[in-house]
């Protein structure tokens, strides 16, 4: 067959649209929406009263029934009788749901089906119950004029969408003319757009939001995330619903979000997976590796070793960790040695004592002369022969100077101690 001008035309469009096609497909998103909870023929509806006329009634099964058609012929409406103080329309969704927004079409072949509209709310519930207005997710002012179609946000959980109306505007009665439902969300247990989100983070497995997973006052499933959203915590906090604040002694201020384990281990001084105690008695430091050596009762700073009571006899300085000067000993090098150690060695810096005293003083300290009538080395020599009973120098052993009275003048007569007592 032989294509005519008008055929060659006709391609040459083709193709040009094709190309043109081709390169849109790249940027077209994916529609993203939540699920639409009406299913004709099983969602039921029920009004608080049916409007009739003389061919025919209004019923509320019309709002479930997928015509969104908006003349009164399709739609429900609820009665007009004088006396009527509400009016209302109940979906049920045959279960429960995580309900994100609700969306209807009300009746517009009549312009006064506005002004019906104005301050109607829509609640929900779990039961048959009429639902008091603390659980409406909406409510309208009443001061503009609406449109007929209507969808507005009502993140709850629930089975039944109520439309409620006791609003007669002064002339007429409360009234609905709704021609349409739908209602929109996720089963529960899911969120978020296209329902892909499994809500498991909420505590006592409660449903989260169905928009961004937001948990109920009572927080989140697990210690270690942050309500309401259960996002980690962030650094500092830890456990349930990150109540808890990290140790100040973490390096880094820094802890596990879960348990409160410093994830950089501890500052000076603490230890303990939180490093919430101090180092045992007698331990300082980085990990309390440290020793507090020479101070008194092992009591020191568990963060730098300062020795807080003093340290023990024979040490000096804050941290007790260098010996008495020669010369010194005792509690905070306070007190001086003797100076009769034998062969000027030094003495104990801790207590004192010497390995062995120069001749003529004894004790363990060398502090003490020679008792009454020895002398010598070791104190082990024996004054004799001193007059008048007299003891002898304790270094070696000489009798000491005595005085006579010869005529008027004074004498000095000096004895050497014998070898050994008269007999």
């Amino acid at each position: 067959m032989i294509c005519t001008f008008y055929c060659l035309r006709f391609k040459l469009k083709m193709s040009a649209l094709s190309a043109v096609l081709l390169y849109l497909i790249p940027f077209v998103t994916p529609v993203q929406t939540y699920l639409q909870l009406v299913i004709p023929a099983y969602t039921t509806a029920t009004s608080s009263s049916t409007y009739s006329s003389i061919s025919q009634t209004y019923p509320a099964s019309r709002t479930v029934d997928g015509d969104a058609s908006q003349d009164v012929s399709r739609c429900s409406h609820t009665d007009d009788k004088r006396g009527i103080k509400e009016a209302w329309l109940r979906v049920d969704l045959k279960k429960k749901y995580s309900i994100k927004s609700v969306k209807f079409w009300n009746r517009n072949d009549v312009n006064i089906n506005s002004r019906r509209l104005r301050g109607y709310s829509i609640r929900v519930s779990s039961d048959t119950a009429l639902p008091p207005p603390e659980s409406s997710c909406y409510t309208d002012p009443g001061i503009v004029t609406l449109s007929t179609i209507i969808e507005k946000d009502c993140e709850r959980t629930a089975r039944y969408v109520w439309l409620y109306q006791d609003n007669g505007d002064g002339r007429e009665v409360p009234m609905l003319a709704i021609c349409e439902v739908q209602v929109f969300g996720c089963d529960l247990g899911k969120y978020g757009v296209n329902c892909n989100k499994t809500c498991n983070h909420c505590k006592n497995n409660a449903t989260c939001g169905v928009v961004s997973g937001k948990c109920n006052e009572e927080g989140c499933a697990h210690p270690g995330f942050q309500a309401p959203y259960c996002q980690n915590c962030i650094d500092g906090r830890y456990g349930e619903n990150c109540n808890e604040t990290c140790s100040v002694f973490c390096k880094s201020r820094s802890c596990d979000g879960k348990t409160g384990t410093c994830t950089d281990g501890c500052l000076a001084g603490y230890t303990g997976s939180r490093c919430d105690k101090n180092c045992d008695k007698g331990k300082y430091g980085f990990n309390c590796r440290k020793s507090c050596e020479n101070c008194l009762e092992g009591i020191c700073n568990n963060v730098n070793g300062i020795c807080t009571k003093g340290c023990e006899s024979g040490f000096k300085t804050s941290m007790c960790n260098t010996t008495c000067d020669k010369g010194y000993y005792g509690r905070d090098c306070k007190h001086n040695c003797s100076g009769n150690c034998l062969n000027g060695e030094v003495c104990d810096p801790r207590d004192g004592t010497c390995p062995s005293c120069v001749v003529g003083f004894q004790g363990t300290n060398c502090d003490q002369k020679c008792s009454y009538g020895t002398y010598g080395g070791n104190c082990s020599e024996i004054c004799g022969g001193c007059l008048n009973d007299t003891t002898c120098h304790h270094v070696n052993g000489q009798c000491p100077l005595v005085v006579s009275l010869v005529g008027n003048q004074h004498q000095n007569v000096t004895y050497r101690a014998p070898l050994a007592p008269s007999d």
